[in-house]
């Protein structure tokens, strides 16, 4: 016993010292500035236009970024899905492919291929299947111009997965990932504020009106018993889209603030708090369910330490809905839309995707099809894999989601087992909520943006390898101290 408390004293004394920051884990002032300014084109951009030039600089600074740290690839990615549409407001079309040929530069000039294990796993195996198939039902899809569109996301996802395993060579990586992570989808709330304020006049408003018309407003105001609400979205974006990409940073906020201590945990409770709030904002009734989910877990997982901290997000909540009466009224039309429209029209759809299914259990019909045949989407990602990818495509895509929970709750539970509530196993929990809040998630409303989720995965998993890896070479090490002690 007195070996493995010094090793237990030692070990947190190194990466995991309670309240401390992973050596190597910070994001650091230049690269910090660096994307700082980034985010600020973007908005500024958005909002009174610049076209190339600003586009330009923008990918100036994100080459330099990688120069310096080619791990600031991914740092760059996750901005892209927090900042106003870059495509448009640069008006560069592509700007999300150069920055992934810049991030494929990186990687090749740093030499980042590091350990195989990495690579070849049971996820980027289910991933690289999965595309695998759909690569073949693309021969059966009844729209293939419109299925070599959501192919191509798919393709995306597995090329930008491949390099974030090599990008991201260390758990200080990872974790300078999720603090940015959180961090930016925080400064989501000010992006929202801002074409709040600015309205219509904004250069992306513009844009997106000249798009989709009067369906760019009415994404970003939402109708209840009172009159019209505004979203805290920004134009060209679905509500319900930018709830789920929110969920994830709210996990790793929460994941942050439960492992850390001090000034550190006030910081990170404050960001976690500002990402809820976003994410209610959105006015996503999926969102609020799902974060009501995520909150009962942690609640059940962690019993009366659960407690204070839940009280205080709950009292911050509480205050929220009472500044926002409009919000209070979209939440409590929950049980009516489900017993009065079965959530939207949703049970309808996932009947019609089920029968669907059972035309042709194996294969299914086709990327598209679905739409093809009914006009519309399932609005339950799962739903709409089964009919269209068939059970085997379904089987790939949900073992890769379930192949992730497991390992994050398997290691979680590991650590609490050897070393008692500590930092790691307080971050592994909230990792594990975030990715179960987006498993959630997935089951209202068809997700397109493969990458975004596949980075997701990716991350989740790398934490655990280099957790895990972490976790049996500290119980080796104890063996072999008891083993001279005895």
């Amino acid at each position: 016993m007195d070996a493995y408390e010094a090793y237990y004293d030692e070990a947190y004394e190194s990466p995991v010292e309670v309240g401390a920051e992973p050596t190597g884990s910070r994001i650091g002032f230049m690269t910090f500035s660096g994307l700082m300014l980034m985010w600020f084109l973007v908005l500024y951009a958005s909002v009174r236009g610049g076209g190339l030039y600003l586009g330009a600089a923008f990918l100036g600074l994100c080459a330099v970024l990688m120069l310096l740290n080619p791990a600031n690839a991914v740092l760059v990615w996750i901005l892209f899905f927090f900042s106003p549409d870059p495509g448009h407001s640069f008006a560069i079309p592509s700007i999300f492919k150069i920055i992934v040929l810049f991030s494929a530069v990186a990687f090749i000039m740093h030499g980042r291929l590091g350990s195989l294990g990495k690579y070849v796993n049971t996820l980027s195996i289910c991933a690289f299947l999965f595309v695998c198939l759909i690569s073949l039902l693309l021969l059966i899809s009844p729209n293939v111009q419109e299925a070599l569109g959501i192919y191509g996301n798919y393709i995306d996802g597995l090329i930008t997965l491949f390099l974030l395993f090599g990008l991201l060579d260390s758990k200080e990586a990872v974790v300078r990932v999720l603090k940015w992570w959180a961090i930016v989808a925080a400064f989501s709330l000010i992006v929202s504020l801002v074409h709040i304020y600015f309205g219509g006049s904004t250069h992306l408003a513009r844009i997106w009106q000249a798009i989709a018309g009067g369906e760019s407003e009415e994404r970003i105001h939402v109708a209840v018993e009172s009159g019209i609400a505004r979203r805290l979205v920004w134009p060209g974006i679905r509500p319900n889209g930018q709830s789920i990409n929110l969920v994830f940073p709210l996990g790793a906020g929460l994941a942050l603030f439960l492992s850390s201590s001090g000034r550190r945990k006030f910081f990170w409770g404050a960001v976690t708090f500002v990402v809820t709030v976003c994410l209610v904002g959105t006015f996503s009734r999926s969102g609020f369910l799902v974060m009501l989910a995520v909150g009962f877990v942690y609640v059940m997982m962690k019993n009366i330490k659960a407690i204070i901290p839940g009280t205080i997000f709950a009292a911050l909540g509480i205050g929220v809905l009472v500044r926002t009466p409009e919000l209070i009224e979209r939440i409590f039309t929950i049980k009516r839309n489900i017993l009065e429209t079965g959530g939207t029209g949703r049970f309808d759809l996932w009947a019609q995707a089920f029968r669907m299914w059972s035309t042709s259990p194996a294969f299914g019909h086709g990327l598209e099809s679905y739409i093809g045949r009914y006009g519309m989407v399932t609005h339950n990602t799962y739903f709409q894999l089964l009919a269209e990818t068939g059970i085997i495509g379904f089987a790939l895509y949900s073992f890769m989601l379930f192949i992730v929970l497991k390992s994050l709750y398997g290691l979680h539970r590991r650590y609490n087992s050897v070393f008692g509530t500590n930092p790691e196993s307080e971050l592994l929990l909230g990792l594990m909520l975030g990715f179960f809040g987006v498993c959630l998630h997935l089951g209202t409303i068809t997700y397109t943006h493969v990458m975004y989720l596949w980075w997701i995965c990716g991350v989740c998993f790398l934490y655990w390898y280099y957790s895990s890896n972490e976790f049996y070479s500290y119980c080796s090490m104890i063996e072999e101290s008891d083993g001279q002690e005895s």
